[in-house]
């Protein structure tokens, strides 16, 4: 009798584990949902984050997971790549799942494929957690002398999509011959700081506006008359960074006031050079990067 009922207990369990195996053989891998209306897009299951992008309605996502009122999807990013978040489900249509159709190879055609068009510009919420920028400096003082020979760097911690904070380094020199005959030089050091206001609304182009403020000094090199002089300097300016990525080429244009107690004078700075960023902000280099 023991053993009739424990050979039925046996054959029920692998009647159950063939049956189980069986449903999790058609579970479709390959589930996918539909954007019912503009739907944020979260690193984290959060909305007082900034989001990662705005998904337009009828774009089509892959479904990663889910966990209560949320979901976690995978999409294509138009300017970082394919990236994942979480969206509310109320957002979401879950589309039925469509086997995937045999794969059917087709004769080769000489026809050539069109460009892919270019996609829309990307949202305010993808932005750079910070950038570095380095270039060739040219000054031009007030007395008419110029400084073709300079160096300028920077860097920018980006807190917003419009706003950041800039430190900002220069040197230059400055040579002439006075009375044409004695030969003179002047090296002048430049170190600042200050924010920066950027306009992020299109892809390639980003033009933007900035105050600094700081320190200079200036070491003239005349013969029998060597001279060291300290000013505090403000420098409105702006420019223009091109390029998508994180590699851009930068213009800029600033008006430099320097004071002492011997009084101001001013120059204007043109600065061209380039420019790396940095990942986006709030995302790690695993996603993506």
């Amino acid at each position: 009798m023991v053993r009739h009922n424990l050979m039925a207990i046996l054959a029920t369990a692998a009647v159950g584990g063939l049956v189980a195996s069986v449903a999790l053989a058609q579970t479709p891998s390959g589930r996918t949902a539909t954007v019912t209306e503009n739907a944020p897009i979260y690193l984290l299951a959060d909305v007082s984050r900034v989001p990662l992008r705005v998904l337009e309605p009828g774009t089509v996502v892959k479904v990663l997971g889910e966990e209560g009122d949320w979901v976690q999807v995978q999409f294509e990013d138009v300017q970082w790549g394919r990236r994942a978040g979480w969206v509310q489900r109320s957002l979401l249509k879950f589309n039925a799942w469509v086997p995937p159709p045999m794969y059917r190879p087709e004769p080769r055609t000489a026809t050539a494929t069109p460009p892919p068009p270019a996609p829309p510009s990307p949202p305010l919420s993808s932005f750079p957690q910070a950038e570095a920028a380095i270039g060739w400096s040219f000054v031009r003082a007030d007395t008419g002398i110029n400084s073709r020979l300079g160096l300028n760097g920077s860097v920018v911690g980006n807190l917003t999509p419009w706003f950041g904070v800039v430190f900002d380094a220069s040197v230059n020199r400055f040579s002439g011959r006075a009375s044409g005959v004695v030969d003179w030089s002047e090296m002048m050091y430049v170190a600042l700081a200050g924010g920066r206001v950027a306009l992020r609304q299109f892809r390639t182009v980003v033009p933007y506006a900035q105050l600094l403020a700081g320190y200079a000094r200036t070491n003239l090199n005349f013969p029998g008359e060597p001279a060291r002089h300290d000013y505090f300097v403000i420098q409105p300016g702006g420019g223009v960074e091109i390029g998508e990525g994180r590699m851009a080429t930068r213009f800029e244009a600033s008006w430099c006031r320097l004071s002492n107690s011997s009084g101001p004078w001013s120059q204007f700075r043109f600065v061209v050079g380039v420019v790396y960023r940095s990942a986006p902000r709030g995302e790690h280099r695993s996603e993506g990067w």
